[in-house]
């Protein structure tokens, strides 16, 4: 996975975990377009420029709209941001569905 090696995840971040889960799961599904070096060094530069324009701000929701597959957004989960909660939400089915199930676990949480 290359997209690992181009982002910088905190030590007790949860994106391997939820990345192996997928391909664990659905192993069929093909990930390539949205797990790449281009889409790693992108998501990276905005968490970076979050970190660095809103430092401690609390931020309430964040919506990401055309989110793919929840990439940014589980980063933004493993950063040190406030936030009440994070949705992202994409027009393409397969990709909404994995997104929910790479943020499985928040969705429980905010809308169960």
């Amino acid at each position: 996975m290359d997209f690992l090696a181009y982002i910088n995840p905190p030590k007790k971040g949860k994106i391997v975990d939820r990345f192996k889960d997928i391909l664990y799961n659905f192993p069929n599904v093909d990930i390539s377009s949205f797990v790449n070096i281009e889409n790693a060094r992108i998501y990276s530069w905005i968490l970076q420029q979050m970190e660095y324009s809103l430092g401690e701000k609390y931020l309430g929701a964040i919506y990401v709209l055309g989110g793919g597959m929840s990439i940014l957004p589980a980063m933004i989960l493993d950063s040190g941001m406030r936030f009440e909660t994070i949705r992202s939400v994409d027009i393409n089915g397969t990709c909404q569905f994995l997104s929910d199930e790479l943020m499985r676990d928040e969705l429980r949480k905010h809308f169960l």
